[in-house]
This record gives C-alpha cells, sequence and structure tokens, in this order.
C-alpha cells in the first residue's frame, strides 16, 4: 500500500445526538482513505478546539499513512474497493460529504482544506475526482 498522502479535507461530524462535535481530516492516497482525528469539542471549548486541529491537519502531509493511522485510536482507513459512493453536495454555505461503504454511511460537513483559505466545493471535487472517478457525485 501507497504511503504518501495526495490530498487531506477537514471534516467535522456530529456526535451523541449533537452534543459533541468531532474534527477528523479525510487524508487520501493512491489506494486508501485514512479518517484522522484531530479533536472533538464539547460546549464552549468550540473555538481553541477547532484552532488546535486546524494546527494539526497541516502537518499531517508530512506524516506517512501509517504514521497518520497511529495518531490517535479512533483513526480507521477505508480501501477504495470497499467504497461503493461518494457524494458531495452544497449544504446551507458550505459543503457535505458521505461516504457509502459496503458496510455504513459516513456523513461528515467540511471545514476546509489544510494550507488554503476560503476553499469552495470546486476545490473539494478537485481532490476528490482524481480518487473516486465514476463513484464521485456532486451536487451544487
Amino acid at each position: 500500500m501507497s504511503d504518501k498522502v495526495h490530498g487531506i479535507i477537514s471534516v467535522f461530524r456530529l456526535s451523541w445526538f449533537g452534543f459533541s462535535i468531532i474534527l477528523e481530516d479525510l487524508c487520501f492516497t493512491v489506494d486508501r482513505a485514512i479518517v484522522v482525528r484531530t479533536g472533538r469539542t464539547f460546549g464552549r471549548s468550540g473555538a481553541v478546539t477547532v484552532y488546535r486541529a486546524s494546527k494539526k491537519s497541516e502537518e499531517l502531509r508530512r506524516l506517512s499513512a501509517e504514521a497518520l493511522l497511529k495518531t490517535d485510536v479512533n483513526n480507521f482507513e477505508m480501501l477504495y474497493s470497499e467504497i461503493k459512493k461518494v457524494e458531495l453536495k452544497k449544504h446551507l454555505r458550505g459543503s457535505k460529504i458521505n461516504v457509502i461503504t459496503n458496510e455504513k454511511k459516513y456523513d461528515w460537513f467540511v471545514r476546509g482544506i489544510p494550507g488554503e483559505k476560503n476553499a469552495e466545493i470546486e476545490d473539494y471535487e478537485r481532490i476528490l475526482q482524481p480518487v473516486f472517478l465514476e463513484k464521485l457525485s456532486v451536487s451544487r
């Protein structure tokens, strides 16, 4: 399996019926997507946690795929062969990514691309299109 990360999209999802926010990064290699936990916030600590997660996201590009998996016990990988469909959707003022595998559906709201300011849906599509080809659907 390839070790080099070719693209990263920072995302978040709601947990425990919206009581906490889990900050993650989707890191794309040649043959798999790695979900890396960068932070978790409860209530008022949100701004500090998001800032720390953003700094951590910028450092992830330098790590190998195996090192990414070891940064947190909650990290996991999805082989592209197990992914049936990827949906990139415009959602209110942002974007949303849904990944459907053979066993589960993952839903994330997009925070951005590490190192880029004001990323748009086209920027996310630029990262996802070469990876997923015919599995990607984009709704604007």
